[in-house]
């Protein structure tokens, strides 16, 4: 069953609608939670502020026990937000897949698009593999110091322990956005050379 042109032009801005819809749905929820995240640490912190006489009167620090429980909450916190992570770069993969495509059905005609869609799925696998390695080292990154947590908590290794592992969590979580971005930026680069050799005629303006 063949299709026109223009129906398929068509379908894949309904398409781009729709993702960018769930781009924004995405970015939203995002900014959602991590101002109620905000907001929750701040009471808590008010609360720790007009607590602070009774717990000094009581202890002077945390039990091993409670430690603990902040850690194992602290890591249920931290894998949830790295599941949201991958989600998103999921998506963008998504996202990026079908923007190359639309544009490749945009600078050949239909014959053309047939011909070359073979190729073009292998440049992706292609692409796709040799850009995994940034991903792959950032993951191994957050399993190695997640693991890590317990013993240099327990051994003491960390003063202040609570405001030190947000800090590294942070520094880890903006290497994976970034190593997410750079990969997509590979290649989208990839695949604006391919398409500029394969469609010398086209007008390309790449500007998505």
């Amino acid at each position: 069953m063949m299709f026109s042109k223009n129906f398929i032009i068509y379908f894949f801005s309904l398409l781009f609608l729709l993702l960018h819809c769930m781009h924004d749905m995405l970015h939203k929820e995002n900014l959602r939670l991590v101002l109620e995240r905000r907001y929750v640490r701040i009471l808590a912190e008010n609360n720790r502020e007009d607590d602070i006489c009774i717990k000094t009167q009581n202890k002077e620090e945390d039990s091993p026990d409670e430690v603990l429980d902040m850690l194992n909450e602290f890591i249920q916190k931290v894998e949830k937000e790295w599941e949201e992570l991958n989600k998103m770069q999921k998506f963008k993969d998504s996202e990026l897949k079908l923007m190359l495509t639309y544009e490749m059905y945009l600078s050949a005609s239909t014959e053309e698009y047939r011909e070359n869609l073979s190729e073009y799925n292998d440049l992706l696998d292609i692409v796709q593999a040799q850009n995994e390695a940034p991903l792959n080292e950032v993951n191994q990154m957050f399993c190695k110091w997640k693991s890590d947590l317990k013993d240099r908590i327990v051994e003491g290794k960390i003063i202040n322990w609570q405001n030190v592992v947000e800090d590294e969590w942070n520094q880890i979580k903006e290497k994976k956005m970034q190593n997410t971005n750079d990969r997509s930026d590979k290649i989208k680069q990839a695949y604006k050379d391919w398409l500029t050799i394969k469609f010398p005629s086209f007008n390309h303006n790449f500007e998505w």
